[in-house]
């Protein structure tokens, strides 16, 4: 406590609508304020519109979280940790720089004939920003020459490419681990899969090239937790790669061939708070969603975890 009776450390966290439910921060509020005297927990809206209420000249040590990107650069004091919008090439630069197993990844723009002879058959071919799926097509690797030529220099650099990594069971199914770590502790860890069975990768790469499974045309997904040691410890490596970031939402695949495990992205910018996003409460089974915040107790994690992260590291 202060001289005037008041917590000695500020926390701002800073709610996205549509991307996590206001509700979440007020429960992770008041365990913080009966669990940690000495932090004052506010939570403000992240919007261009809306300034937090609170006095930006109080003197007291103040940390900002901001699980989604902000929609308004913070101006004020404190240190703030926040969702940033990396692409999936500097993804894997970073996690590839880390020690971390990523599929081997290169922008478009810098493909050369020839350079992905060792890769396969098949090429996956990303928008570097995407988002569920969108945007994802499969083809043959000897395709990419004609696909680069049709399209403008200027667009190149936004597209990544990647070998094809079968990661579907053995009834076909494409599935991959996604695993919520917030400051480096586990939220939940889930398993999420195709309803049906792929067609055969040369017919997808001559027709729609669709392959991403969580593209809207392959149905509802099947969703289940999982608790695999080795899946969740590299999930957490992953995370630690990104010390800046408050959230990390890690996809993880396993190869159908060999069962190695393989980092896709991190979903760095934060519109992955799928406990209670509109997304979610939109598509999720409501016994699944439960089941995601008592997996681990969630949002008794994220109280732990800020709680510690305000003493550590408000200024």
């Amino acid at each position: 406590m202060t001289a005037g009776g008041k917590p000695g450390r500020r926390l701002l966290l800073f709610h996205t609508p549509g991307a996590e439910a206001r509700t979440d921060w007020e429960t992770v509020v008041e365990r913080i304020a009966a669990r940690a005297p000495d932090i004052e927990a506010r939570i403000a809206t992240n919007s261009p519109a809306v300034e937090p209420a609170w006095d930006a000249d109080d003197g007291r040590p103040l940390l900002v979280v901001a699980p989604h990107e902000l929609r308004r650069p913070w101006q004020g004091r404190g240190r703030v940790f926040a969702g940033v919008s990396y692409g999936k090439f500097a993804q894997a630069e970073r996690l590839k720089a880390a020690g971390l197993p990523v599929p081997p990844t290169r922008l478009l723009r810098d493909w050369a004939n020839g350079f992905g002879r060792s890769w396969g058959e098949f090429a996956v071919v990303k928008p570097d920003q995407g988002h569920l799926g969108e945007g994802v097509r499969l083809l043959r690797n000897a395709a990419l020459p004609a696909l680069i030529s049709r399209m403008p220099a200027d667009r190149r650099a936004g597209f990544v490419v990647q070998p094809y990594i079968e990661h579907a069971d053995l009834a076909g199914r494409s599935f991959e681990y996604r695993i919520l770590v917030f400051f480096g502790r586990l939220v939940y860890c889930a398993m999420n899969g195709a309803p049906s069975p792929h067609a055969p990768l040369a017919r997808i790469a001559a027709s729609t090239g669709i392959i991403a499974s969580n593209a809207a045309n392959f149905g509802r997904r099947t969703r289940r937790l999982s608790a695999e040691p080795e899946v969740i410890r590299l999930a957490l490596a992953a995370a630690a790669a990104f010390p800046e970031l408050p959230v990390s939402a890690v996809d993880i695949i396993r190869a159908r061939d060999g069962g190695a495990l393989y980092i896709l992205e991190t979903n760095p910018r934060g519109e992955s708070w799928h406990l209670s996003s509109d997304f979610s409460v939109n598509s999720f089974d409501p016994l699944h969603r439960a089941a995601l915040y008592s997996q681990y107790d969630a949002l008794n994690v994220v109280a732990d975890a800020l709680i510690g992260k305000t003493r550590a590291e408000a200024v």
